[in-house]
């Protein structure tokens, strides 16, 4: 501020004084205010930083019920043996499967066979019924 000449502050008392006296009633008010606002603010930002961090210990110790790391390899590891030893008996299976498909045709060959010859003996049957009846009726007349 420029120093103020003894002849200026005589005649305008109130244009010296006018600025600072709004300042000296408001002030502290204004002041206060800008406060008020700041501290809200932060108590917001603290309530939120406090519910994020909640959350985020709430998901750590849904994830720690989860699988654990070494558990997860334990049982990974003996399903991969599982399957190695399916994998293995695979090979016997289709070897015996090949083995009895040959077995079930051979089985299927003999039972048409056997059709054929139970055919075969029905027909010489029924000649031989027929015989004997053709000789019965000779003898009865």
């Amino acid at each position: 501020m420029r120093p103020c000449r003894p002849s200026h502050c005589r005649l305008n008392p109130r244009a010296r004084n006018a600025s600072p006296s709004f300042w000296r009633v408001f002030g502290g008010t204004i002041l206060s205010i800008g406060a008020l606002v700041c501290v809200t603010v932060y108590q917001s930002f603290a309530g939120s930083l406090s519910d994020l961090r909640a959350s985020i210990t709430h998901i750590n110790e849904v994830q720690a019920n989860l699988a654990t790391k070494d558990d997860l390899g334990a049982r990974s590891t003996a399903l991969w043996g599982a399957s190695k030893d399916v994998t293995a008996q695979t090979a016997d299976l289709k070897t015996r499967t090949a083995l009895l498909e040959t077995q079930l045709r051979s089985a299927e060959e003999d039972r048409k066979e056997l059709a054929r010859q139970v055919l075969s003996l029905r027909e010489q049957l029924q000649a031989l019924q027929l015989r004997q009846a053709d000789s019965g009726s000779k003898k009865s007349e």
